[in-house]
């Protein structure tokens, strides 16, 4: 089986300065991957669609087909009726920066904590409240934090994370347990740093990547969310990968940090039972092959992009711009939702954004 692997929303690491402007208008980021047997056999009904809405154009592109809403509707039920395996992964960028300030900086692994379901949910818990009530300054400067790492930077940020909870009256419990977790962070780095530990600061950041430039690049949204489809092939291939191929659209910046990702998640072993993403297996027993390919030579990820890129467009939407869907979007996404097994692997979904149930499709 082919995985094909496309993504739409990516603007590269999200800790950049101006991010929290919308992210250059792309605030949602979705990874599509999409398994085919027979390729050829895929591309000819591909064609068929294509030839019904008079579409000549040789390679689809998500960018050129967003007003064709019905051919995207007959897409997707083409994708879901003939049973093509198909997995989803959605991001709020700015809900996927208050994960990390919560995994890194209130509740860390360096304190202890065990790793088990009730942890991953009060951590969401907690990335949620982060979200939804923290100012974009405070994010701004965890951000900061990231691109200049030093004593100064990270105080003055866990500074204003610890002011912020402490006057936030509506945050009732939650902006409690914040204040002290904050409070408890501040007091544990400066008590490392005045140890000597000069460089302590680098245990309340995320770790960068290094690109294939050695540039650092900081939090990447399409690492987490490519190990997670793969731990989710994985789960529907039952453990048999050595005859599975994931065919990734190029990524000429980021090939090296994805390959190196993939090695790492296979790495898990023992460690893979702390992973905590519904409807996946972490526990690699064989390793799929990975390639990056030019998605015009591929009518595969032509579809990622064309699916990815719908799914994008439809949740920004649905929480900016709610009353501008078409009908035929909505119609198209509630296809989604029909055809959704989670065990069966039809569709499997699940998002980061908001920590809201509305895109976990057909998830319990």
């Amino acid at each position: 089986m082919d995985y094909f692997i496309d993504k739409c929303g990516q603007t590269g690491d999200i800790a950049r300065p101006n991010a929290l402007t919308g992210f250059n208008d792309q605030p949602i980021f979705c990874l599509v991957a999409i398994g085919v047997a027979d390729e050829p056999s895929f591309e000819e009904k591909l064609n068929r669609l294509k030839e019904k809405h008079s579409i000549r154009s040789n390679e689809l592109k998500s960018s050129a087909r967003r007003e064709r809403t019905d051919f995207t509707y007959e897409l997707v039920e083409l994708v879901c009726t003939e049973r093509y395996p198909f997995f989803l992964e959605v991001m709020d960028k700015k809900f996927f920066l208050a994960t990390h300030i919560t995994s890194c900086q209130l509740l860390p692994a360096l304190r202890g904590l065990a790793s088990d379901p009730k942890t991953h949910l009060f951590q969401n818990l907690v990335a949620d409240y982060l979200f939804e009530r923290m100012p974009d300054d405070v994010f701004a400067k965890f951000i900061e934090a990231c691109l200049s790492p030093a004593h100064e930077t990270l105080m003055a940020q866990l500074s204003a994370l610890t002011e912020f909870a402490r006057s936030d009256f509506g945050g009732e419990h939650v902006a409690v347990i914040v204040s002290d977790l904050a409070t408890t962070a501040q007091k544990e780095y400066l008590e490392a740093y005045k140890k000597g530990r000069n460089n302590a600061f680098f245990d309340y950041l995320p770790v960068p990547d290094d690109n294939k430039y050695q540039k650092p690049v900081w939090i990447l949204p399409n690492l987490s969310a490519f190990t997670n489809i793969y731990a989710r092939i994985n789960l529907y291939q039952r453990g048999n990968l050595k005859d599975a191929r994931l065919i990734h659209d190029e990524q000429l910046q980021f090939d090296a940090i994805l390959e190196l990702s993939k090695k790492q998640a296979e790495a898990l072993r023992e460690r893979a039972a702390e992973m905590f993403t519904p409807h996946s297996d972490f526990n690699f027993r064989e390793s799929a092959c990975l390639s990056f390919v030019n998605s015009a030579n591929s009518i595969g990820l032509q579809v990622a992009d064309l699916l990815a890129g719908f799914c994008m467009r439809y949740v920004k939407d649905f929480f900016a711009a709610r009353s501008s869907i078409s009908p035929v979007a909505h119609r198209t996404y509630d296809l989604l939702r029909q055809f959704t097994d989670p065990n069966g692997g039809v569709v499997a979904c699940l998002s980061f954004i908001r920590g809201i149930s509305f895109l976990s499709v057909g998830l319990p």
